[in-house]
């Protein structure tokens, strides 16, 4: 039997046509090509910085040139100011600085000043008065604590005349403060050429404590200009004649009537 005409005619016509289309399905098929598409670009972000990381790391990162070059004394300082105030500087036995200015060299110690004599303090003795008197001429008393010996000495434009007479009226005037005094005779003292000296003295008891004493001025005068060194010896008379007290006054006395130009021939 042949074919009914129009069953032949309904499937051929099926066979000819094309697939009826499908939106939906359609649509999902472009998400999902998009999805595939943004999977594969993030992947190829992750392993193009994977790859970049993995580069960098194992490049050796840079040294800072102070630790690739040698230390030196000469080396550049860092240009990042510092807050940390600087040290001190410390001296060095190198530094070209001109050295201070040599100031005058003072008195040595023991050594007194009386503008035209120079009196060395002796071992043992104390300055107990240092004062100006007449012209502003320095006046200095010395004494020594162990034996009570004292000496003032000073040098003089005032004394006039003779000298002989200068010192009877120095005795005249420190008799006063002494009792039961007893003078001795106006002596001259040998110097050089140039200076004439005298010497006198009295003996008697202190008022003020009570002790007996020999008081002795000594003058000796320059010629050339009518100065005169005066020394005034207070020697307690419990102070035996050869007492090496006695001649440690000697000696200071004769060493400063050569500062004053004169030479004791006794010394």
């Amino acid at each position: 039997m042949s074919p009914e005409p129009g069953h032949a005619l309904r499937g051929g016509a099926r066979r000819g046509l094309p697939p009826t289309s499908d939106p939906e399905r359609e649509q999902r098929s472009a998400w999902l090509a998009l999805a595939i598409l943004a999977v594969v670009l993030v992947v190829a972000v992750i392993v193009l910085q994977l790859g970049l990381g993995q580069r960098t790391s194992a490049s050796p990162s840079p040294t800072p040139a102070v630790t690739a070059t040698p230390t030196t004394s000469s080396a550049t300082p860092t240009t990042t100011p510092s807050t940390s105030p600087s040290p001190a500087p410390t001296g060095s036995p190198t530094s070209t600085g001109s050295p201070p200015a040599a100031s005058p060299s003072p008195t040595p110690p023991g050594v007194l000043d009386l503008g035209d004599a120079v009196v060395t303090v002796p071992d043992g003795w104390e300055v107990y008065a240092d004062e100006l008197v007449q012209d502003a001429r320095r006046l200095v008393r010395l004494r020594d604590p162990a034996t009570d010996v004292r000496v003032q000495i000073v040098t003089l434009t005032t004394v006039t005349g003779e000298l002989d007479q200068a010192c009877r009226d120095l005795v005249a005037d420190q008799r006063s403060a002494f009792t039961g005094v007893a003078t001795s005779l106006v002596v001259d003292v040998p110097v050089g050429a140039g200076a004439t000296a005298v010497s006198c003295a009295f003996t008697g008891t202190r008022v003020s404590d009570g002790v007996p004493n020999k008081t002795e001025f000594t003058l000796l005068r320059r010629d050339s200009d009518a100065q005169t060194l005066v020394f005034r010896d207070t020697i307690p008379s419990a102070t035996g004649d050869g007492a090496p007290v006695l001649a440690t006054l000697t000696g200071m006395e004769c060493a400063a009537a050569e500062s004053f130009g004169v030479v004791v021939q006794a010394c």
